[in-house]
């Protein structure tokens, strides 16, 4: 796998694990960074660089998305305006069950669009259905936070380390929280607008029946928290126009 040190080299991570895409996607913006593979999913693999990094510690290591259960099919994945905004398109694969195609490959039409902002990652999930008939659409991201700092992704082994707390789950979303041994909290909080179907504290799903020709939307805010702090919602919208 490709060094990522040429391309941000002042964190000097090498991403020395196997994964299924050897490409790494980079996104950066202030004291914040994310390393993406193709699809845009983060995979937690505590050997790997794979992740949402903010004031040198990775706030979130796994974030893979499915659909109907299944991983997409990928169709491109570009990073724009130097390093600051990810399109990745997918498809459907064929979708069976009882032995028979129930959805045709390429029916569906999945674009992640995200970019990081004052300590945030946005991103917009838009699936576009392009058949002749209604489709049951169930998207899932799986989610986790190790907070590891920069020597522990490299490698390190820590002797200590501080403890995990309590998931926080809303009809919004989901904050996972850790208590370092420098006694200050960090938790990454994700909240989707609308507001996902299920919720679980390493889940979220969506669940819709989408009409032929429509396209349905969701925005997920992933924010990386220090010492607690409360900050106003942003818009994708809001936050996009300040970034660009």
């Amino acid at each position: 796998m490709d060094n990522v040190d040429r391309r941000i080299d002042q964190y000097q991570i090498v991403a020395s694990s196997s994964l299924t895409d050897e490409h790494i996607e980079v996104l950066k913006q202030g004291d914040t960074f994310g390393l993406f593979d193709q699809y845009g999913d983060i995979h937690s693999l505590r050997t790997g660089s794979h992740g949402l990094y903010h004031e040198g510690t990775r706030f979130l290591s796994r974030f893979v998305l499915t659909l109907n259960g299944e991983r997409p099919l990928l169709l491109s994945s570009t990073v724009k305006q130097d390093n600051v905004l990810l399109n990745v398109d997918l498809t459907n694969p064929d979708m069976t069950a009882d032995g028979q195609v129930k959805i045709s490959r390429g029916s569906l039409h999945l674009s992640r669009t995200r970019f990081l902002w004052q300590g945030r990652c946005f991103e917009r999930l838009r699936v576009h259905n392009y058949s002749l008939l209604p489709i049951p659409v169930r998207l899932s991201v799986s989610v986790d936070a190790d907070f590891a700092d920069l020597f522990e992704v490299r490698g390190t082994i820590r002797s200590r380390r501080g403890r995990r707390l309590e998931a926080i789950t809303s009809k919004d979303g989901i904050s996972l929280g850790y208590e370092g041994l420098d006694c200050v909290d960090r938790w990454v909080t994700l909240l989707c607008v609308p507001a996902p179907t299920t919720v679980h504290p390493s889940e979220i799903r969506f669940d819709t029946l989408l009409p032929a020709g429509k396209v349905v939307q969701w925005d997920l805010t992933i924010s990386c928290e220090v010492g607690r702090r409360d900050r106003s919602h942003v818009s994708y919208e809001h936050a996009l126009v300040e970034v660009e």
